[in-house]
């Protein structure tokens, strides 16, 4: 992790970097021109190619070989970053925990990570940054404000997105630990072909909302994915427990009609 010292003096070398820079400024061969056009604003004529372009040039080369040089996930988060996070990344709708677990599936470009960045930050952000009850991507407020995290300050927004990566792995393995010490296993189910069920998890997942708590399929997406997970883990748990008692049934049963014989 980075000290006070080493943030601020990255700020100042960095002050003008953009995220919607990152496409630009991470090409396999420095792109110095393009960076003093974009990044600095340097304007090619009489005058500044007289009084500016070695200001400029020395400002990019600086700021690239800088840029390169950093480990992204030193960057933590700080009062600076300027998006709203949620207190926990389970607190976000199951809607939106879906889109970006699909989303990081999918893999960021690594040549042109700004959009797939800004788009996974605007997924996990969106409600708690506008206080909103509904998620919703489609929206004209979520394009513009995927558009706005572009234009953020990159050493103030990137580790909005450290954040986020770091506590969707977290959030995977607490959940992941509890289902499976409630796990149960079938050994006909499974060679029956019973693997083929996860595909129609989410589906199975929404019904069983809409059941469980007399809500429309709309409303279900709109659900906090702790409180889906937490009503699963709970059926989970109780059909273990139920499990159990049977075995425990059926284990005295046995030992009864052994001792009658």
């Amino acid at each position: 992790m980075l000290t006070k010292k080493e943030y601020m003096k990255l700020d100042k070398i960095l002050g003008e970097v953009r995220l919607k820079h990152l496409d630009l400024l991470l090409t396999e061969e420095p792109d110095y021109k393009s960076a003093m056009t974009e990044v600095y604003g340097y304007q090619h004529n009489w005058f500044t190619r007289k009084w500016n372009f070695v200001k400029k040039f020395k400002h990019a080369f600086v700021m690239i070989n800088t840029l390169r040089g950093i480990d992204p996930s030193e960057i933590k988060l700080t009062e600076e970053c300027p998006v709203t996070m949620p207190p926990n990344i389970d607190f976000i709708s199951f809607q939106a925990m879906m889109e970006i677990q699909a989303h990081l599936n999918n893999g960021i470009n690594e040549k042109k990570p700004s959009n797939d960045i800004a788009k996974a930050i605007a997924i996990v952000c969106y409600q708690a940054h506008f206080d909103l009850e509904k998620y919703d991507s489609d929206s004209e407020r979520f394009k513009e404000f995927q558009e706005w995290i572009l234009n953020q300050n990159y050493l103030h927004i990137f580790p909005a997105f450290t954040w986020l990566t770091e506590a969707l792995t977290k959030s995977a393995e607490m959940w992941n630990e509890r289902f499976f010490s409630v796990e149960l296993t079938d050994e006909d189910y499974d060679q029956a072909g019973g693997s083929r069920m996860v595909q129609f998890n989410v589906i199975t997942t929404i019904k069983s909302l809409c059941t469980d708590f007399n809500v429309d399929y709309i409303d279900a997406w709109q659900i906090s994915y702790n409180f889906v997970q937490t009503n699963s883990y709970a059926k989970a748990t109780q059909h273990h427990i139920q499990e159990q008692m049977q075995n425990l049934k059926e284990t005295r049963m046995k030992a009864s009609r052994g001792s009658q014989q």
